[in-house]
């Protein structure tokens, strides 16, 4: 029928740790892979999300012929599902490549000093990643559905550092 509509919310923190430890029975896991931590800085993420995230880390342990998946791998897969492929083949200039440092260090920073941030600094990355030159990301301190004025000006702040180190650089 087509007059029903049935909403799935995403998981909380407990259901993405028990949708981690249902899809890991199907890998042999390093004893160093935390997968409640990788659930606590996975907000937003679906079931499927979190399963790919375990396929692509026990895929890349396959490939490099590992008898367990590592906590390396569980990190590369986490930052290709959060932030996407990494582009290699990109064609990026020196001047690009020193703009989009600047860029992303002037996110960091901001991120660093904000008092009234509700997420902490992850991994900041200069590398071309999804659709971006670079990529700073933050990661919530726990699951959040309601936000202070003092939040949402400081993220609005961390998202205008990049611009902001940027101009600081090479003026406006």
């Amino acid at each position: 029928r087509f007059d029903r509509h049935i909403n799935v919310d995403l998981p909380d923190v407990r259901g993405r740790i028990a949708i981690l430890k249902h899809h890991a029975k199907k890998i042999k896991a390093a004893p160093d892979v935390d997968l409640e931590a990788i659930a606590a800085r996975s907000p937003g993420r679906s079931g499927a999300e979190l399963e790919n995230m375990l396929n692509l880390a026990a895929l890349r342990a396959s490939r490099a012929r590992a008898t367990m998946v590592s906590k390396q791998d569980m990190e590369w897969a986490f930052d290709r599902v959060t932030m996407g492929a990494e582009r290699k083949s990109m064609v990026v200039t020196e001047k690009e490549k020193e703009m989009t440092a600047y860029h992303e260090a002037g996110h960091a920073l901001v991120q660093l000093f904000e008092k009234d941030s509700s997420s902490r600094l992850y991994k900041v990355t200069i590398l071309p990643k999804g659709p971006s030159l670079g990529h700073t990301a933050h990661v919530p301190q726990m699951d959040k559905y309601s936000y202070t004025a003092a939040e949402y000006l400081a993220n609005i702040r961390v998202l205008l550092g990049g611009k902001m180190a940027e101009e600081m650089r090479y003026g406006d």
